[in-house]
């Protein structure tokens, strides 16, 4: 057996001593080399030096949150978290305090707007990805409710304390307030002092719509369309549709759906019957009612935006992305949400305000909102071109006029944009007064190119020049003077 040396000894007996207080000794405490101020909900990321793996919570008063820790390399980790509260977050390893966090409130933004409409105030409602409802007046975003986390919570309290996970649809109740459809079963309702109450539960319901008397519609992915009466709660169920995705309730009481997968807008009378709008529409998922008595719809299978007249002519109005959302206001900007977008498109379009429908012979006025003047304006039917006179009328308005030769459907068109269509009636019988008749047959006359010439009970002259066919107006030739016809339009 081999004997050691002293010195040998000495040095094992060392490395067993060190050995053993590293191994019963704490850890060092963790330091905080790399840390970044952040805002609410945005990720924090930061860099911890540690002689081991750390378990890092986030406190902030009584709220405290785990922080996701990563090995960068030996004595290295990144710790992960997102705060929703502002304030200065203290981090904490097991019980040694290492670092603070100051976590300031991030202004409010959309990250993926998907449902907006327009107030009768003018400003707009939108709903977001982030499980929040907005209301947005110019540039300006106000928190109406969500607590940017999903579920469904916080009935009966303020709506901006409530869970409202997913809401994909809203619509402004005429009572007051605004309803809302989250997490594909919910329907709840925010009144105008902002409590949230849950109206109804639905098979994943996909819009929703008040009509005048407060009475509540909703479409559901599988389930058609369905009518909750606001006295009774009865419900009433409407067929005949394909996946739906929007609903509009029209003044007169009937409803618009956009039937997403028959490719179709179509009606439901204030009576129950279901009729087609417009068909061969590729894939519409929203609908909503214009000031100028139009329909508009995102065609969300093409990426464009349709404004549909109430004969069911539809026309293009723009391209937008995979559109998801669309609103009117009363000055006829349209309002547009698009998929995975973080914003609110304004369209501003030159847009028949006042529309209605016209009668030959008879002129026809028409307001026409626009930014600028829109040059020359033609009416066309056919091969046949009617010039259309164009006047400024207030600020982005131009009144229009046109007296319209024939009846039929004529389409307005600034240089090549379309504007709508006008439905011109036929004139009305052309009246005759009692001197006439007897100046036509006066005149000769023995059959009458009109049956309201006919006057029966009167003897056919002898002639035509005497004075009194004269004062009757004949001209001497088998027609009337024009001055004795009128139009009664």
């Amino acid at each position: 057996m081999r004997l050691l040396t002293s010195t040998a000894v000495l040095s094992c007996a060392c490395a067993a001593v060190l050995s053993g207080a590293v191994a019963g000794a704490p850890a060092a405490k963790p330091r905080l080399v790399s840390n970044r101020p952040v805002e609410t909900g945005a990720r924090w990321i930061g860099v911890v030096s540690a002689s081991r793996r750390p378990v890092v919570t986030a406190r902030l008063g009584r709220r405290s949150q785990t922080v996701a820790v990563r090995r960068l390399r030996p004595g290295r980790y990144q710790l992960r978290a997102v705060f929703r509260q502002a304030g200065r977050w203290a981090l904490w390893a097991a019980r040694q305090r290492f670092g603070t966090v100051l976590v300031w409130q991030a202004p409010l933004r959309l990250t993926n707007a998907m449902d907006v409409v327009v107030e009768p105030s003018g400003s707009l409602l939108v709903s977001d990805f982030s499980d929040r409802v907005f209301r947005l007046i110019g540039d300006r975003l106000t928190l109406l409710a969500g607590n940017g986390r999903p579920g469904h919570t916080g009935d009966g309290g303020p709506a901006v304390r409530s869970a409202i996970g997913f809401p994909v649809e809203i619509a402004v109740d005429p009572r007051g307030g605004f309803g809302i459809v989250h997490g594909e079963r919910w329907v709840r309702h925010i009144d105008p002092f902002g409590t949230i109450t849950t109206v109804a539960e639905f098979q994943q319901p996909t819009a929703l719509a008040y009509d005048s008397g407060g009475n509540l519609w909703v479409s559901e992915l599988l389930g058609g369309v369905k009518r909750r009466d606001a006295a009774t709660g009865a419900v009433t169920t409407y067929a005949r549709f394909n996946r739906p995705h929007g609903l509009a309730v029209a003044a007169d009481g009937t409803v618009y759906v956009a039937d997403t997968f028959n490719n179709r807008i179509q009606g439901i009378s204030p009576g129950g019957s279901v009729t087609t709008l417009a068909d061969g529409i590729n894939q519409p998922n929203d609908v909503a009612l214009g000031p100028d008595g139009n329909i508009y719809s995102t065609e969300w299978g093409s990426s464009r935006i349709l404004r549909i007249t109430p004969t069911g002519v539809a026309t293009r109005i723009a391209d937008s992305a995979r559109p998801s959302s669309v609103a009117v206001g009363a000055d006829g900007t349209v309002y547009v949400t698009e998929e995975r977008r973080g914003a609110v498109r304004r369209i501003r379009v030159a847009s028949l305000a006042a529309f209605k429908p016209a009668r030959a012979g008879t002129a026809w006025t028409g307001t026409l909102v626009s930014k600028r003047r829109p040059g020359t304006v033609t009416a066309r039917n056919g091969v046949t071109t009617q010039a259309v006179a164009v006047r400024r009328a207030g600020r982005n308005r131009y009144r229009l006029r046109a007296v319209f030769p024939f009846s039929g459907r004529w389409q307005l068109l600034a240089s090549r944009r379309r504007l709508g269509v006008v439905s011109v009636r036929p004139a009305p019988a052309l009246a005759s007064a009692l001197p006439t008749a007897q100046a036509f047959r006066l005149c000769g006359g023995t059959g009458p190119p009109y049956p309201q010439y006919a006057s029966p009970g009167i003897p056919p002259p002898a002639h035509c020049g005497s004075p009194a066919a004269n004062r009757l107006g004949c001209t001497g030739s088998h027609r009337p003077r024009a001055r004795h016809a009128r139009f009664s339009g």
